[in-house]
């Protein structure tokens, strides 16, 4: 609930403060919100598939977000767009997220796609790949050392 009213007076403070942001620092700006964005997509995923470790998500923005600023720099000081370089790796990386949020939302079992409770949010467990080619000997079963 605390979160809720901390978003709200985000919000709110930042619909009624009026604050412009020199055209010049509208890239960087950009740069830095696709980052923040990134990780926080991560973070839900991580979080819903309950491997999520706040070091990991305080260190990943601030790395993300400072890179993706210091790439739109170097490029500006260039005179060349690095800034599409981030935009590709980011947004690719906040669909991969969003792809893995979907996936844990939605559940397959054997009669459809069952769409599964918020606090039900436990990892999904992966099937594991049969080889396409038998281990040597012809045969098809397991050895010692695919069963470790």
């Amino acid at each position: 609930m605390l979160l809720f009213f901390a978003v709200l007076a985000g919000v709110l403070c930042g619909v009624f403060i009026p604050y412009n942001i020199p055209p010049s620092f509208t890239p960087f700006l950009a740069m830095g919100l696709l980052a923040a964005c990134n990780t926080l997509f991560g973070g839900i995923a991580a979080q819903m598939h309950h491997k999520f470790e706040v070091s990991t998500f305080v260190t990943g923005f601030f790395t993300n977000t400072i890179l993706a600023m210091l790439l739109t720099f170097a490029g500006a000081k260039l005179g060349m767009d690095f800034s599409l370089a981030a935009i590709v790796y980011f947004g690719t990386r906040i669909f991969n997220n969003l792809a893995k949020i979907q996936h844990c939302i939605l559940q397959k079992d054997g009669k459809g796609v069952k769409i599964r409770e918020i606090g039900d949010m436990r990892p999904l467990r992966l099937k594991r790949h049969t080889r396409a080619f038998p281990p040597e000997g012809g045969d098809d079963k397991d050895t010692e050392r695919d069963k470790l």
